[in-house]
C-alpha cells in the first residue's frame, strides 16, 4: 500500500532526526508505529537506503521484536518480507 503523502517533504536531515529522537524519548510505540508505516509505505527506500546491511538488518530486527512483544503479528509479518527482500537483495 503506498501513499502519495510524505510525511517528511520539507524537512530537513537535522529537524527530522531531532524529532525522530524527541518522538522516540516521549513516546516509544508512536515512534515504532511512524517507522513501520514509513517502511511500509516507501519499503524501496528501505531496501534500497545506502546505509550498511548489518544496519538495515539489525533495525528491522528490533522493530520486529517491539511488534511481537505487542502481539501484532501482521505487522511482523510485513517487515519480515521487506527484512527478506534486504538479504537477499544483498
Amino acid at each position: 500500500m503506498k501513499s502519495d503523502w510524505n510525511p517528511f517533504d520539507g524537512l530537513r536531515s537535522e529537524d527530522l532526526i531531532q524529532k525522530l529522537e524527541d518522538l522516540k524519548n516521549q513516546d516509544l510505540d508512536a515512534f515504532f508505529e511512524l517507522i513501520f508505516q514509513s517502511i511500509i509505505n516507501w519499503p524501496e527506500e528501505a531496501i534500497n537506503d545506502s546505509s550498511p546491511v548489518d544496519n538495515k538488518i539489525k533495525a528491522l530486527e528490533r522493530i520486529i521484536k517491539h511488534f511481537q512483544d505487542l502481539e501484532e503479528y501482521e505487522k511482523c509479518q510485513e517487515l519480515k518480507i521487506i527484512l527478506d527482500q534486504i538479504k537477499w537483495k544483498n
